[in-house]
Protein backbone atom coordinates (compact mmCIF):
# COMPACT_ATOMS: atom_id res chain seq x y z
CA UNK A 1 0.00 0.00 0.00
CA UNK A 2 1.67 3.61 -0.74
CA UNK A 3 0.41 6.86 -0.43
CA UNK A 4 0.82 8.69 -3.85
CA UNK A 5 -0.23 11.69 -2.12
CA UNK A 6 2.00 12.14 0.57
CA UNK A 7 3.89 15.33 0.61
CA UNK A 8 7.01 15.95 3.02
CA UNK A 9 7.19 18.97 4.84
CA UNK A 10 10.30 21.27 3.19
CA UNK A 11 11.74 21.39 6.83
CA UNK A 12 11.31 21.45 10.23
CA UNK A 13 13.27 23.12 12.59
CA UNK A 14 13.20 21.58 16.46
CA UNK A 15 13.28 24.46 18.97
CA UNK A 16 12.45 23.29 22.04
CA UNK A 17 14.46 21.84 24.22
CA UNK A 18 12.26 18.66 24.58
CA UNK A 19 12.04 18.05 21.32
CA UNK A 20 15.99 17.57 20.77
CA UNK A 21 16.27 15.52 22.86
CA UNK A 22 13.81 13.07 21.96
CA UNK A 23 15.07 13.50 18.24
CA UNK A 24 18.46 12.73 19.59
CA UNK A 25 17.44 9.94 22.06
CA UNK A 26 20.13 7.14 22.24
CA UNK A 27 17.15 4.27 22.16
CA UNK A 28 15.74 6.18 19.14
CA UNK A 29 18.96 6.14 16.99
CA UNK A 30 19.68 2.57 17.56
CA UNK A 31 15.89 1.60 16.76
CA UNK A 32 16.84 3.74 13.73
CA UNK A 33 19.49 1.82 12.61
CA UNK A 34 18.40 -1.19 13.48
CA UNK A 35 15.14 -0.67 10.85
CA UNK A 36 17.75 0.40 8.48
CA UNK A 37 19.92 -2.61 8.58
CA UNK A 38 17.26 -5.20 7.50
CA UNK A 39 12.99 -5.62 8.12
CA UNK A 40 12.52 -5.67 11.78
CA UNK A 41 8.94 -6.00 13.58
CA UNK A 42 8.34 -4.21 16.65
CA UNK A 43 8.81 -7.69 18.50
CA UNK A 44 11.96 -8.29 17.23
CA UNK A 45 13.41 -4.87 18.46
CA UNK A 46 11.93 -4.96 22.02
CA UNK A 47 13.85 -8.34 22.35
CA UNK A 48 16.74 -7.07 20.94
CA UNK A 49 16.73 -3.89 23.09
CA UNK A 50 16.04 -6.33 26.06
CA UNK A 51 12.62 -4.54 27.07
Amino acid sequence: MTNINFKPKKLLVLKEETHIKAYVHPTRIAILRMLSAKKRTVSNIAKELGV
